[in-house]
């Protein structure tokens, strides 16, 4: 059986939807996701202008009602930083600025613009100071400090997407590094996933059903900075990016922002990351710098299946 697929442009990424069927269910399917990444990306991004994000970040300490996915966003993100001890930290946009991405990715990266000045001072990361009221659905940040949900945001719009598209039994939904299935590619075949980066190892696959995978990695998003290279994860100790043995983790987990998490969370730890994924009872695998890599003991290799 074939395999069908739309493919799109959202959140400086390209998404896909695929399904084993063709036809009005999944021309709907298609349209739903178009959607959720749309709405997310209005929502989440910290350089739009008109996202509620933006708003909030130029809320000086005042609280600021948000919407629920808004809202859902920043208690996801807050909630994860409480459980990997501040590891993972949304409250990065001022290190990440001041380190340079202070602009989407494609004119870093370019070098385009003259660099913009940092937001006031470099603020540690400090999650802790963030508050969010369900019973108003409001937010409150210290003045000052601003949020960045690059983490988690492509992971939430996946997620939501499966989830709205329900009514497609066998599907596929990739954003980037972020991919979440449901059922199989066909009749007793599991979704087939390759994998960006395995080191020395050449390339693989791992096999999916009903489960979610997510890559961290610092190859992708680099730049160089008064003669420095830098990339966006940054240590919430330092302020500055991470110095971690490993340039690559992903992570199969449940959902894609389980993952995203994890894959972040374990890639910061360095050497440590591994365990924090089996005390999570996650599998995983981690690419060091030389190629050389590691993985959990129950790690899907090559067409493992999970």
């Amino acid at each position: 059986m074939s395999v069908v697929a739309s493919h799109f442009h959202a959140m400086n990424t390209d998404i896909a939807l695929l399904a084993p069927v063709a036809g009005p269910e999944f021309e709907r399917a298609a349209s739903m996701v178009l959607h959720v990444f749309s709405d997310v990306e209005k929502s989440l991004s910290r350089f739009l202008p008109e996202s509620e994000l933006f708003a909030l970040n130029q809320s000086s300490g005042n609280p600021v009602q948000v919407s629920p996915l808004l809202f859902g966003a920043v208690s996801l993100a807050v909630r994860a930083a409480e459980e990997t001890n501040g590891v993972f930290d949304p409250t990065i946009l001022s290190a990440l600025e001041h380190a340079g991405y202070d602009r989407s990715f494609e004119h870093v990266g370019a070098g385009s613009g003259a660099p913009r000045p940092p937001h006031r001072t470099a603020r540690l990361p400090d999650y802790r100071a963030v508050r969010c009221h369900p019973e108003t659905r409001t937010i409150q940040l210290l003045d000052g400090q601003r949020l960045d949900l690059g983490g988690i945001g492509k992971g939430i719009a996946v997620d939501l997407a499966i989830a709205e598209t329900s009514f497609l039994r066998e599907r596929c939904i990739a954003a980037g590094g972020d991919v979440a299935v449901r059922g199989t590619a066909g009749p007793d075949a599991e979704w087939t996933v390759a994998l960006e980066d395995t080191g020395a190892a050449g390339s693989q696959s791992i096999a999916l059903r009903d489960a979610a995978v997510a890559s961290s990695t610092t190859l992708r998003r680099r730049w160089q900075r008064a003669g420095e290279e830098r990339h966006h994860l940054i240590d919430h100790r330092t302020g500055r990016p991470s110095s971690s043995a490993f340039r690559t983790v992903t992570v199969v987990a449940a959902s894609c922002v389980e993952a995203d998490v994890a894959a972040k969370t374990a890639l910061l730890l360095g050497e440590q990351g591994m365990d924090f994924l089996e005390g999570k009872g996650l599998h995983g695998m981690a690419v060091r710098h030389d190629g050389s890599t590691i993985a959990t003991r129950e790690w899907p290799w090559p067409k493992g299946g999970i």
